[in-house]
């Protein structure tokens, strides 16, 4: 069955009212970065959000991916809970979005990478990007090159950190198509990759059906032809610097 610009946005609005869509200004999560990938045959479609942040609880980076679509891989197993029940309600609530988890930043060789409350180890001198040793700048020129301004030098906190070397290592810490596949299948065509977009704002209520930049997404995946979005007519706000709530609680 051919699939539908309706269709598409129905999904996409329903896994935001469940709280299943990135929430950019997350409390939880200083935004750092995102990437959005959309594939389809006309017949089956997925749409991969990688939301990139700083986790306050758990001081922590991780790239968590947001997959929607009526062709998404089994993330889960029936191992992973309590009964078969639980499985079954759980794939039922599930059937068109799936969540994946990377972390591509653990702790360098030269010690651990953050001490208490999110603050970089006074000792770290690196830290590792996908096995690579990557240095740690505390020069805060070297921050304000990003447009990141140290809230209490000399501490840095991950999140300042993270958003410093996130331009430069955005290969290394964006997902692997690897990484994707865990979410869609392999020979799915991908129309469309954007860096940035027009993002709504679920925290005042915005749906995602209701912004032009998933409505023209989601004529990408009907059509198959990227030339349905055009960027010209949006003013992206996916930039970290636009989301000032995200991290906040």
């Amino acid at each position: 069955m051919d699939i539908s610009t309706q269709q598409i946005l129905t999904v996409l609005n329903e896994a935001a009212s469940r709280f299943e869509f990135p929430m950019l200004d997350n409390g939880y999560i200083y935004p750092v970065d995102v990437r959005l990938s959309a594939y389809s045959d006309r017949r089956r479609w997925a749409i991969v959000i990688e939301h990139m942040g700083v986790n306050n609880r758990t001081c922590s980076y991780s790239n968590d991916l947001y997959g929607f679509g009526n062709c998404l891989r089994e993330t889960k197993t029936a191992n992973d809970f309590v009964s078969p029940e639980a499985f079954r309600l759980w794939r039922d609530e599930h059937e068109f979005d799936r969540t994946v988890h990377i972390y591509p930043v653990n702790d360098g060789p030269s010690a651990p990478l953050v001490q208490n409350e999110l603050i970089v180890t006074p000792a770290a001198t690196n830290l590792l990007i996908r096995d690579k040793v990557i240095p740690i700048t505390r020069n805060p020129a070297d921050y304000l090159r990003h447009g990141v301004t140290l809230s209490e030098p000399p501490p840095i906190t991950l999140y300042e950190l993270m958003r410093c070397l996130s331009p430069d290592h955005r290969a290394e810490l964006v997902a692997t198509e690897e990484e994707l596949q865990r979410l869609v299948p392999a020979d799915l065509p991908l129309l469309l990759r954007l860096d940035q977009w027009l993002h709504p704002a679920l925290a005042n209520e915005v749906a995602p059906g209701s912004v032009a930049t998933f409505i023209m997404i989601a004529a990408v995946l009907v059509s198959g032809q990227a030339s349905a979005y055009d960027s010209r007519s949006l003013t992206p706000n996916t930039h970290w610097s636009n989301w000032h709530e995200g991290g906040s609680l």
